[in-house]
């Protein structure tokens, strides 16, 4: 009962006046749509989602829980742009950068800011070609994925890259790759953790080498963070296949 309470204040909570009155309201209706916004964000969960519900088929799940909701279609499509749009703005935002498509990153920046998107709104006019080229951002804990199938070292399809294969050391050998300061963090907890794992006695040898190829990886990536950070921006290099040319 306090579920159907706490749905039904929401509903009609002073922020919402605007919004049609909600006549009808209970926990089941947010059943509904819960498993309209995880399946719209990605399909791929409807298996996944139909054992959370307990049902015994999955088109249970996609006939009557899922179905078809434009309004809501459209409004998951606009909070896609937004997310991808925010991730986008960070990268070209940032003034250091590490991972493989740092570089040609930042030398697609400098380009662009040399040519046509000069002047106040170049960070969103950026955004907005890279989206509209149809540009693919696959963010995680510990960077983004601005991704191209031909570079993927996880072997991803055209939809995106292969979420079983990906992890810190997988992506940190991708052309793909690109750390941000909002990683930061992520990264050097890292470091701490394996450095007081390695200062402990009694570790297997083989256990010691991986963690210890694990933290140079770690250094690698918060190395270049702190040489970006202090230049303001990655040495000039060769264009490398990546966002630049696509």
């Amino acid at each position: 009962m306090s579920v159907g309470k706490r749905i039904k204040m929401f509903a009609d909570a002073p922020h919402r006046c605007s919004s049609p009155a909600v006549v009808r309201l209970h926990p089941h209706v947010a059943r509904k749509t819960f498993a309209r916004f995880v399946v719209l964000r990605d399909k791929r969960a409807l298996e996944a989602l139909s054992y959370h519900f307990g049902h015994t088929h999955m088109m249970i799940t996609d006939g009557c829980y899922v179905g078809a909701d434009i309004e809501l279609a459209k409004l998951m499509n606009e909070e896609a742009r937004k997310d991808l749009a925010h991730g986008l703005e960070d990268i070209l935002r940032s003034g250091a950068l590490a991972g493989k498509a740092s570089r040609s990153l930042q030398t697609f920046m400098r380009d662009a800011q040399s040519g046509r998107y000069r002047g106040r709104r170049t960070l969103q006019s950026l955004v907005s070609k890279l989206i509209n080229e149809g540009v693919q951002l696959a963010p995680c804990d510990w960077g983004y994925c601005v991704y191209s199938q031909s570079l993927s070292a996880c072997r991803g399809t055209a939809s995106g890259p292969n979420e079983e294969n990906r992890s810190p050391e997988v992506c940190a050998m991708c052309a793909n790759f690109v750390v941000t300061e909002k990683h930061r963090l992520w990264w050097s907890e890292r470091q701490e953790r394996d450095a007081l794992f390695l200062s402990e006695n009694g570790i297997p040898e083989q256990s010691r080498q991986w963690v210890s190829r694990r933290q140079a990886g770690t250094e690698k990536v918060l190395h270049e963070l702190n040489e970006r950070r202090r230049h303001g921006e990655s040495p000039p290099a060769k264009k490398v296949k990546g966002i630049a040319e696509r």
